[in-house]
């Protein structure tokens, strides 16, 4: 490890991990104040890439920041989130982005929420420069016409895999930005239940009053060229 690196302490992030879900509960649910978690969340610190992958397995060689929660009968049994804390400030960041995860298991016990709306969201709230990692993959995406159509996008159960795996990063935060600019963030959860509930189709109606995901996609298409158009 670099002799310039600056690990967290444990006291430190406790306290960055209840910040952080006061203020996640007020942007994102409208509320004063977090909810007690039973059970609580376990953050366990890892000095080292080796020892972080031996509690988080192979998919860990990539990451810095992994959360693990266990339900069982709408019931949430398990959180625990797993940080590289090699250095301060990327641990930090890592964590904002597994907190999305482990308030999306909270808020969704019965039925798994969409993966992209989950990962979006996510994604939303890393660092500046892996947004705009995530970004140019959706740059090169929608100049050679590889991007995932809505309707598949919005079907998709898992992570996709291959090439299509940074496309599904970098579109999944777009489509979630997006629809956060349309209306309160408190209303694209309510449209995320919905999704679960009625499909996405209805849950554009109810919620955005967007007609079919053809609209949405043109919409959405309209203001992501936008956006890259503005940062070129």
């Amino acid at each position: 490890m670099s002799s310039h690196l600056v690990q967290p302490r444990a006291d430190e992030v406790a306290q960055h991990c209840e910040a952080l879900c006061r203020q996640l509960h007020e942007t994102l649910l409208g509320e004063g104040k977090s909810r007690a978690w039973q059970p609580k969340c376990e953050v366990m610190l890892h000095p080292s890439r080796p020892s972080y992958m031996r509690a988080v397995g192979s998919g860990g060689t990539q990451t810095i920041g992994s959360s693990a929660i266990r339900i069982q009968s709408g019931k949430v049994l398990h959180r625990r989130i797993d940080l590289l804390a090699e250095d301060r400030s990327r641990a930090l960041s890592a964590l904002r982005h597994e907190m999305i995860h482990v308030l999306f298991a909270e808020l969704f016990p019965e039925a798994a929420p969409p993966r992209w709306a989950e990962e979006g969201l996510a994604l939303l709230h890393d660092s500046d420069d892996k947004r705009a990692r995530h970004l140019n993959d959706l740059r090169q995406a929608l100049e050679t016409k590889t991007t995932i159509p809505l309707t598949r996008l919005f079907a998709t159960a898992d992570y996709p895999t291959g090439w299509q795996r940074a496309v599904f990063y970098g579109q999944s935060m777009s489509v979630v930005e997006y629809l956060t600019q349309l209306d309160a963030s408190d209303e694209f959860l309510r449209f995320v239940k919905l999704c679960t509930e009625t499909g996405h189709e209805s849950a554009l109606r109810t919620v955005y009053e967007i007609d079919s995901l053809d609209d949405f996609e043109h919409g959405w298409r309209q203001h992501i060229l936008a956006s890259l158009a503005s940062k070129s």
